[in-house]
């Protein structure tokens, strides 16, 4: 079953009400050619079927590339039957699950057991140089401050109000990449 399948089935279609998922994907070619690092956080209840459900949302667009490395703060509980999952739920990115690498964020490994840290440590895992992980928390401090103006909105109203609010925190990215990307070249040619 596809992701929008499943985005279209009545059990289903309420999923985003019970839990706020956000994904980012970030391409990074000088840690290892066409890898895309993948991140899941959930903001209420850590559950399994929204953080796959978000995941696979993005692997559907992204199944084609060779190697996939993705972090969440639980993948050391996550990965533990994420096959079996997907051969239940998305049967077709059931291949495209078993070639990804997971990984613990660098600021969350610290408080999961020393085998946590050698399985899932970003330190120990070949192709994704010298990656921390934590990029999808970044958006936190600034998206928090949107509390105040969502928390007595209904929930179309909130959906718009914080797609809007990350829809600018993206622009304001692209618009600063390009400043950097300048600042680079000059640094580079003298």
């Amino acid at each position: 079953m596809s992701a929008p399948t499943i985005r279209r089935s009545p059990q289903l279609s309420d999923m985003w009400a019970k839990g706020c998922a956000d994904v980012a994907a970030g391409f990074c070619s000088d840690a290892a050619d066409n890898s895309i690092g993948v991140g899941t956080r959930l903001i209420s209840k850590d559950r399994y079927c929204n953080s796959d459900y978000a995941i696979a949302s993005v692997l559907e667009q992204q199944k084609d590339l060779p190697y996939m490395c993705w972090s969440y703060d639980i993948e050391c509980q996550h990965s533990i039957n994420r096959v079996a999952r997907f051969e239940r739920w998305f049967p077709d990115l059931v291949p495209v699950v078993k070639r990804i690498t997971g990984c613990i964020p660098k600021m969350h490994i610290n408080n999961h057991k020393d085998d946590c840290m050698y399985r899932y440590s970003f330190n120990y895992t070949p192709g994704v140089g010298c990656t921390c992980g934590e990029g999808i928390e970044t958006t936190w401090a600034e998206a928090d401050q949107t509390a105040g103006s969502t928390k007595k909105e209904n929930r179309g109203h909130r959906h718009d109000s914080l797609d809007d609010f990350h829809g600018y925190w993206n622009w304001e990215k692209v618009v600063k990449m390009g400043k950097f990307r300048t600042s680079a070249d000059i640094v580079r040619s003298t």
